[in-house]
């Protein structure tokens, strides 16, 4: 008989090598996961549909299995090798640590290279500091990242797939050329919106040829650092402190910020923050006058090498062949057809305000074959442009004759050629392999400025599971989605925040997923290319207020009409906040969703690699996002925010269609639902017969107007009115809801099944309630299995799925803010028909966490009258802890403006407390500021500790032969397994279910109620002017027409009013010849709080060599200008003439010896 207690070790072996292996993949789980990681999809997994196990009894006397610790991270390995190298007294003992600390710095170097490309925010953080890496011997130096720093270009490049072809395995590249070398960028933060850039100040971290570029364009020196570097002969540039206006001091050790190839005296790491912050905000394209930071430059986007978007464009097109491989791309004939195509798209998107005008090169052939460019360390795209670029001036065409230029040729293939088209973002240059308009319009957008369309999709993290062998189960409702999960809640970890942002994921947009000639750039694009200005744009305002909008695919924009609508998600958010943009189409004839709905996007914020970010508005219908629309009726409801949007009529004919749209922005304090009866003229009806359906008896207690909206289960569209009537072509269950809104958060819904003459299908039906048995409305409820069948439930929790042609399907329901499962059936469930029993689902409310202000102004004078920020939870599990996240986000600071009496970043519900006080004290800081803002923003939780306690009643059997006689003997151990686990939100975790392991998607620790508080504090010092100083961005500015120099105007004190800032333009160079013309005065709007002053040279082929722009703020009305000039430099790149010449054309010899004279002069 075997013992019983080697069984015992070889389970508990085996689950902590199993936890263990788990929980190292968890804690080591790289952001690319829940960022771009491609699906580990598990073809052969199950998928399991039973519920969750009620907990099972806890032994008396378990066992209980805790997992080792948990092995050390190389990053932190390293760093303790490190200490101790540095620390060892003499080379005998360094010399014994070498070999260790090379074999940690190859580990390292692993994981820094992937968290280089996955999180390089936390790759910045991990870098070695200067001190670390001088003591280090070279044999470790060359194992390890290096900081590079100075002004180089950021290429941004976006790509799309060949027509029918699969998306290209990078949709957004990035690379940085710093210092002579090329690195693959990987970006965060602000770095995530910008589109290419030429000779700015960059900085990052670089190791194997891949760079994390930080968000902020100045770093600051560790002080060992900055005072080796002025002990080696370094110079400050400039001492003067840009944001006190102080310079450093005499016998003191300055602060030191390294500004792309300058070196910038700072007071403090805290000015360096703030000289950070603004410079971000000058670099930011400004979308609304109501956006924080910012401006719109004097002369166009901060160094942009395309800063003009309407217009004639001259388009060179170059047709390439290579040595190896003659094949002409396409005809000319056929391409110059095609070409025409393209400028009608951009004519009627733009309203006539572009033309491309396109010349078409005969075939170049280039003197290299195709592996030199599609080969191992080849030339690739960037080699292949440059080639085809010169190739195309030796035949004739000059590129700087022409605006933009098109490359063309012969599909390549490869890693580096996997897209349909490629073109640089904001600067000239795209290539094409797959010749169609879309693709050649998409790649031009991207030229303009554009990114890609993108949408949300909520459905589930972009990858699955890690796969196992043998496979392990999927849960059948997790592998359907947690719908709107991210909807409107930011993450702790930014990086999150990516994880359900769909490249090219709206399918009505070229840009996007768009195909057909009607499908023009959305508006939120034509607003980002100036072919929509401010005033055909609508802003919401605090309050309910109304807004007609028309189709912004008209054939005009009229200055009187809107045709886009902005509502403000995130008031007094820095240094960035998105909102919500509504617009809708007319020349949608093959779509019946958007001929009877607006659509919503985000606008660009740090949860997108778009410029635009379409929401789906049904999530988890069959229909995806092409019926994203909010359809006509229907409230959209951000409970976070307090934002309602319906749109309540429609108007209009063909290409003037209008929507008028009702914006509630604010909270609603005891609203009440309204009040119906869903009444149906016949629940059986024959085929072909009329039934009317009428919201009867309609009354909203609180005398509110109302809005209708009718859904039928066949996907008819049908109006707003109260009463709909219909009639149905083909026998079965079709099922009518009907929702009554009051257009501020209150709603009613009901549903009735009608049955049309003698179906052959069954309805299934059932109730969702929460844990104490009240009905749950709006949850998701579907059928998967044979044709999958989606509801929602209505204000009763009853929901109907009237189709299923299955005899066995998987029932599951789905509400954010509640973990859902069947309440009294096992999945997969037989098919049971209306009349038979409910399958009903319960669903156990999270803990819903807000935030409120308990004052709305603090006064620096007065003091903070017992002002604070209630942190409040309800439901969930109350005895339990609760770590929730929060950030600060205002413009007033912390430590300067108020003291914040709470942990920063986190608040901790301890067991049975509901309500967290952080109180708020303001500062007296005795400068004249204007009002500024305190505003804590609830954040989703992005990594949670799990305790993972589970029974498992192990049995084994042993049969022994004993003298021919069988003998059973059979064991059975009870075992608590109890470990900790990291799980990732988004993400998926192991459950057991009926003891069996399995992957479930990751639920969220909390949800979330009130998102964002916001206290104002009032400014006691007397009013004074604001104060303009210039601080240097960029000093230099090539004459190469895509380069900019930069000078950054900062404004303090007062920013509650609208300012014009005189500046004056001097030097050698002159304004409008030498460089595009700089306008005075600069604009501030209220609030704003920085401008850029942009110099972008002119390439004007006169040789005259470095000539100097001196910008000066001068006095003005309502300001104080306190400023020293500040001067750049325009780089000339025109080489100078150099000729000789003698004082007389012929000598003749002499005894006298006169000398010939020859004079050498240069010019330029």
């Amino acid at each position: 008989m075997r013992n019983p207690n080697r069984l015992v070790g070889t389970l508990m072996a085996v689950v902590v090598v199993v936890g263990l292996i788990w929980w190292v993949v968890s804690e080591r789980r790289t952001v690319s996961d829940s960022v771009s990681s491609p699906s580990l999809s598990q073809p052969n997994s199950p998928v399991v549909t039973s519920q969750p196990p009620t907990p099972a009894a806890v032994p008396a006397t378990p066992t209980q299995t805790s997992l080792p610790a948990k092995p050390q991270d190389p990053v932190y390995a390293f760093k303790d090798w490190a200490s101790r190298y540095t620390a060892a007294n003499d080379a005998a003992a360094k010399a014994s640590l070498l070999g260790e600390g090379i074999g940690l710095a190859e580990q390292r170097r692993k994981v820094m290279e992937a968290t280089i490309r996955a999180n390089p925010a936390q790759a910045i953080r991990d870098a070695l500091p200067f001190s670390v890496r001088q003591a280090m011997p070279e044999t470790i130096l060359g194992l390890l990242e290096k900081v590079v720093a100075g002004n180089g270009d950021l290429d941004v490049l976006g790509a799309v797939g060949a027509k029918g072809g699969p998306k290209p395995g990078e949709p957004i590249q990035r690379w940085v050329n710093l210092n002579g070398e090329r690195y693959k960028a990987f970006v965060y933060g602000a770095r995530r919106l910008d589109s290419t850039r030429r000779g700015e100040p960059l900085w990052g971290v670089a190791l194997g040829g891949l760079i994390a570029v930080s968000e902020d364009p100045g770093r600051l020196l560790a002080e060992d650092e900055a005072a080796a570097l002025l002990a080696g002969g370094k110079r400050l540039d400039d001492p003067i402190c840009g944001v006190s206006g102080v310079a450093s001091q005499p016998g003191m050790t300055p602060r030191v910020m390294e500004l792309g190839s300058r070196l910038q005296g700072i007071c403090s790491a805290a000015h360096a923050s703030v000289l950070n912050s603004d410079f971000r905000k000058a670099r930011q394209t400004k979308l609304l006058p109501s956006d924080p930071g910012g401006s719109t430059p004097t002369n166009g986007p901060a160094a942009r090498t395309i800063s003009v978007t309407q217009g004639r464009f001259n388009v060179l097109f170059m047709l390439v062949s290579f040595e190896d491989d003659p094949r002409e791309p396409i005809g000319r004939d056929e391409l110059s057809q095609m070409m025409n195509d393209v400028n009608d798209y951009y004519r009627t998107a733009s309203y006539n305000l572009v033309q491309m005008h396109t010349t078409i090169t005969p075939v170049l052939r280039l003197r290299r074959s195709v592996v030199y460019y599609t080969g191992i360390g080849a030339a690739g795209p960037i080699g292949l442009l440059e080639d085809a670029r010169a190739a195309a001036a030796e035949a004739g065409y000059d590129i700087e004759d022409y605006d933009l230029d098109v490359l063309g040729h012969a599909f390549l293939g490869g890693t580096e050629f996997d897209y349909g088209g490629l073109g640089f973002v904001g600067a000239r240059g795209s290539w094409i392999q797959s010749f169609t308009p879309k693709v050649i319009v998409h790649e031009l957008g991207h030229n303009l400025g554009l990114s890609h369309a993108n949408a949300s999709d909520t459905t589930r993290p972009p990858y699955d599971p890690p796969a196992t062998i043998p496979p392990t189960p999927i849960n059948a409702a997790s592998y359907f989605g947690h719908f709107g999960v991210p909807r409107h809640s930011r993450h702790a970890d930014p990086i999150s925040d990516l994880t359900f942002d769909v490249e090219y994921g709206d399918p009505n947009d070229w840009m996007g997923n768009g195909d057909s000639l009607e499908q023009q750039f959305n508006s939120l694009h034509k607003f980002r290319l100036k072919w929509l200005p401010h005033v055909n744009i609508a802003e919401a305002s605090a309050g309910v207020s109304r807004h007609r909008i028309y189709a912004f695919d008209a054939t005009d924009a009229l200055p009187d009409r809107q045709y886009s609508l902005y509502v403000e998600k995130e008031p007094n958010r820095q240094p960035s906040s998105r909102g919500y943009w509504i617009d809708h189409r007319a020349l949608t004839a093959g779509n019946p969703y958007l001929q009877n709905g607006v659509l919503l996007y985000w606008t660009p914020w740090e949860g997108t690699a778009g410029t635009a970010q379409l929401l789906d508005m049904t999530p988890g219908s069959q229909g995806g996002v092409d019926d994203s629309a909010l359809a006509l009726g229907r409230t959209f409801s951000d409970e976070q925010s307090g934002i309602d949007i319906t749109p309540v009529a429609r108007g209009g004919q063909g290409r003037e269609i209008w929507y008028d749209i009702v914006v509630n922005r604010g909270r609603k304090m005891n609203n009440r639902a309204p009040n119906f009866v869903l009444g149906v003229s016949s629940d059986f009806v024959e085929v072909g017969q009329t039934v009317v359906c009428a919201a009867e008896n309609v009354l909203d207690p609180d005398g509110d107007e109302v809005s209708v909206y009718w859904h039928f289960s066949d996907e008819t569209q049908p109006s707003n009115e109260p009463a709909v009537s219909r009639s149905f072509s083909s026998p079965g269950h079709y099922v009518v809801r009907c929702e009554v809104s009051d257009m501020k958060g209150g709603k009613r819904s009901q549903h009735r099944v009608i049955t049309v003459g003698a179906p052959s299908t069954v309805v299934l039906q059932g109730v969702v309630r929460d844990e104490n048995g009240a009905p749950l409305s709006d949850a998701i409820v579907a059928v998967i299995g044979g044709n999958q069948l989606v509801t929602l439930s209505d204000s009763e929790g009853r929901y109907s799925l009237a189709g299923p042609n299955n005899s066995l399907v998987t029932n599951v329901a789905y509400k954010h803010g509640f973990e859902t499962s069947p309440a009294n059936f096992d999945n997969p469930a037989p098919v049971i028909n209306g009349d038979g029993p409910s399958m009903d689902h319960v669903a156990v409310a999270l803990p819903l966490v807000s935030v409120q202000a308990t004052g709305a102004t603090m006064d620096e004078g007065l003091g903070s009258l017992g002002s604070s920020f209630r942190f409040n939870r309800r439901g969930g599990e109350i005895s339990n802890s609760l770590v929730v996240h929060y950030a600060l986000v205002g413009n007033a600071s912390d430590g300067s403006d108020y003291q914040w009496g709470g942990t920063p970043g986190t608040i901790v519900f301890e067991p049975g407390v509901t309500n967290v006080d952080v109180p708020v004290t303001v500062l007296d800081d005795r400068t004249s500021e204007g009002v500024e803002f305190v505003v804590a923003q609830l954040l989703l939780a992005t990594n949670i500790e799990r305790y993972i306690n589970y029974v498992t009643n192990i049995v084994e059997t042993n049969v022994i032969i004993d003298g021919g006689t069988s003998v059973t003997n059979i064991f059975t151990n009870n075992y608590l397994v109890v470990f900790t686990n990291s799980v990732p939100v988004p993400g998926w975790e192991l459950r057991t279910i009926n003891g069996v392991e399995t992957w479930f998607q990751s639920y969220y620790p909390y949800a979330i109620g009130n998102e964002l508080a916001s206290m104002t504090i009032a400014d006691n010092d007397p009013p004074v002017p604001s104060t303009i100083s210039a601080v240097l961005f960029d000093e230099t500015a090539l004459e190469n027409g895509q380069d900019d120099a930069s000078v950054v105007l900062r404004r303090t004190n007062s920013l509650d009013q609208a300012i014009a800032v005189n500046i004056s333009v001097s030097g050698t160079a002159s304004n409008g010849l030498d460089y595009i013309v700089v306008e005075s005065p600069v604009r501030f709007a209220s609030g704003q709080s920085v401008a850029v002053v942009v110099i972008r040279a002119k390439d004007d082929l006169l040789i005259e060599g470095d000539e100097v722009v001196t910008v000066k703020v001068e006095p003005g009305d309502n300001y104080t200008a306190s400023a020293d000039p500040q001067t750049v430099i325009i780089v000339d790149n025109d080489l100078p003439m150099v000729t000789v010449t003698a004082d007389v054309s012929e000598a003749q010899e002499s005894q006298f010896g006169f000398p010939l004279l020859f004079t050498i002069s240069r010019a330029g």
